[in-house]
């Protein structure tokens, strides 16, 4: 049997898309538009497999793999631009920048994250964004907005940031755990991301 789970949207009309089943209801997003293409995430529980479609000027499909990566930790998403696994034993969504990620790769990426924590029951979040540069303001605005709320509404309550090498990368990073704060989530800024697994896990002991 398959279960399909639609989490996700960015569109025309700012509208998200949610469901089970072969089936699926859109229902109005917070906020205001936030951009041209819909994005639909589903998992079929016995192939693993996350299809992620995105309609809009360039029609695409990108596909990850949901496997056990180690015993550790197991890899949710995937990319030239993002990785993202859960840690089953701490239940954490961790997720490593590769390089400059922004728009639609950086919308896929972390909607596959959020995916995992509902899912799963996470209740952490690991973001390693030392390659990473600053976000456009629509994707500052999307991950202030719509991927804030979803995801808190998963069940996130604890954030560690390795901040971005790049100075400007920094400020953008830290207005935005400001903003995270005052909105009910305890986070963390780090350097590297030894330290950071440690306060995590210290969260929960």
């Amino acid at each position: 049997m398959n279960r399909g789970v639609a989490l996700l949207v960015a569109g025309p009309e700012s509208r998200r898309l949610f469901g089970t089943g072969t089936g699926a209801t859109r229902s109005p997003a917070v906020g205001p538009p936030l951009g041209r293409a819909y994005l639909l995430v589903a998992h079929r529980t016995f192939s693993s497999l996350f299809k992620i479609a995105l309609q809009g000027p360039v029609c695409f499909t990108v596909q990850a793999t949901v496997k056990p990566e180690s015993p550790a930790r197991e890899l949710v998403f995937e990319s030239e631009h993002m990785s993202v696994w859960y840690h089953p034993e701490t239940r954490l969504i961790y997720h490593q920048m590769h390089k400059y990620c922004l728009g639609e790769a950086f919308r896929i990426g972390m909607m596959a994250g959020t995916q995992a924590m509902q899912r799963h029951g996470a209740v952490s979040w690991l973001s390693d964004d030392r390659l990473n540069g600053p976000l456009p303001e629509e994707d500052e605005q999307w991950a202030g907005m719509l991927w804030f709320q979803l995801t808190k509404a998963a069940g996130w309550k604890y954030w560690a940031m390795v901040l971005p090498e790049r100075a400007v990368g920094k400020l953008n990073v830290k207005r935005y755990i400001e903003l995270s704060r005052k909105r009910g989530i305890e986070v963390q800024s780090f350097v590297t991301p030894a330290p950071a697994l440690e306060w995590l896990h210290a969260r929960q002991a």
